[in-house]
């Protein structure tokens, strides 16, 4: 059938039960004391910087085993490599090239702006919002200028291109996180030939579906990225399905399913469809007792994603059923404290292997 196959790879972090991460914060004279991002707090004992995780509250953790913090853009439980380290970036490729020995096409490059941070930890300057108006995540009240896509990650990805050239046929796509520049990032990510093959971002992910914002996209990259090679996605796994997303913009679903198909692969650039996408499928809730999602655990939102699948292909309607105590005042009914010791020993047996108990 000629397909190729191309694997996700996500390099910025490890788990914190990682062997790598265990011995980092065993001491500060370990082979891999300086593998992960460690700072010393401020006098106060404050974090050392102002700097957010993505999923709420500081990108640090302080470990008391090393006494100081660790850098974390995501999880706690997903510590930052610290790719300033030359010895971090040699052990990096060499998973990289453990699958290209076997075959693989190539790389999907998760949050690929992401892999080197300010050497000094200088704090980042804030975004101007309407007090009124403040978003629902304060992740997007900075401006990231010294957490992430710092110029020393150009140097790392041409690192990996070499590595990825070495091997016939294979390509690199990499994952852009960011609100502010990402057009510009593509551009300089994609350019030269010496880097990534093409890249994408959520400028498309967003809930604007109106022709000066698609159109604003395109020609921003071409005239931003010349040289560069865009991919284009509407879905995935971070974001609502966009037959959802846009319904306010058709009276049918279908309708939006068949007008952004037409428009994506009339797109200059590489498409990139999420699966289910080509069959029009919607968004759905998922039952409480489905959760394994960490952040959507704890943030009490709707929760949505990739289950959805369920709703077209087996005609399941998942729900988040209603706590029978609510009216009573309790926020917590049996059936969601039972989900929440099922989900505890999911997550001790994905992050502490060794110590899980079922």
């Amino acid at each position: 059938m000629g397909l190729k196959v191309i694997i996700d790879q996500v390099l910025s972090h490890t788990s914190i039960a990682h062997p790598w991460f265990t011995e980092s914060r065993a001491d500060k004279t370990n082979p891999k004391a300086d593998w992960y991002v460690w700072a010393d707090p401020k006098p106060n004992g404050a974090p050392p910087n102002d700097w957010p995780s993505v999923f709420g509250g500081s990108a640090w953790t302080w470990d008391a085993r090393r006494r100081q913090y660790y850098l974390h853009n995501f999880l706690d439980l997903q510590p930052d490599l610290n790719f300033h380290n030359a010895e971090v970036q040699d052990a990096v490729l060499d998973v990289l090239r453990f699958w290209l020995e076997r075959g693989v096409d190539g790389f999907r490059l998760d949050t690929v702006n992401y892999f080197t941070h300010d050497k000094q930890l200088r704090e980042n300057p804030a975004k101007p919002w309407p007090k009124d108006d403040l978003p629902s995540n304060p992740y997007e009240m900075q401006i990231h200028t010294y957490s992430k896509s710092r110029p020393e990650n150009v140097e790392f990805l041409k690192r990996v291109r070499k590595l990825t050239d070495e091997y016939a046929g294979r390509t690199l796509v990499g994952e852009v996180g960011d609100s502010d520049f990402a057009i510009e990032l593509m551009g300089e990510y994609t350019s030269g030939g010496d880097k990534l093959h093409m890249a994408y971002s959520f400028d498309m992910l967003s809930p604007d579906f109106s022709v000066a914002h698609f159109r604003r996209t395109i020609e921003g990259f071409w005239k931003g990225a010349k040289g560069g090679w865009p991919m284009w996605s509407m879905s995935n796994h971070d974001v609502i399905r966009h037959v959802t997303r846009w319904a306010d913009y058709e009276a049918a679903p279908d309708q939006i399913a068949k007008l952004a198909i037409t428009m994506l692969c009339a797109f200059e650039g590489t498409l990139c469809l999420y699966q289910g996408e080509e069959i029009g499928l919607t968004e759905t809730d998922l039952d409480y007792s489905e959760l394994t999602d960490l952040l959507a655990f704890g943030s009490g939102r709707r929760i949505r994603g990739a289950m959805a699948a369920a709703r077209r292909w087996y005609g399941m309607k998942l729900r988040r059923r209603a706590s029978p105590l609510a009216s009573l005042g309790y926020r917590s009914s049996p059936r969601r404290l039972r989900a929440q010791s099922q989900f505890k020993r999911r997550r001790q047996a994905l992050f502490y292997p060794t110590t899980a108990q079922f």
